[in-house]
């Protein structure tokens, strides 16, 4: 009697595992990849901004500090901003 229900038991856990096994799997790893992309791209992102904004308040005290008035500034600023320009998509690869 008790190997029966071990038997059923067995054949219970087998017959799920065999349902893991397809579609409903598959999904939930794509769902996880997607997660971890997604969490990812979140710390890319925070990361990238506050080393941005961390840019924002260090380059006009450098620009201070190496003696140069509003328009150099300005030029400073457009130089920076064509430079990211011209290098993201050569470095995004």
């Amino acid at each position: 009697m008790n190997l029966e229900v071990r038997s059923e038991r067995e054949q219970q856990r087998l017959k799920n595992r065999g349902e893991s096994l397809g579609k409903p799997l598959a999904k939930s790893v794509n769902e996880i990849s997607k997660q971890r992309v997604i969490r990812a791209t979140y710390l890319i992102t925070a990361v990238g901004l506050t080393c941005l904004f961390m840019q924002f308040g260090i380059v006009p005290y450098l620009a201070t500090s190496l003696g140069l008035d509003a328009v150099e500034f300005g030029y400073l600023q457009t130089l920076f901003g064509v430079l990211q320009l011209l290098g993201g998509p050569m470095f995004g690869r």
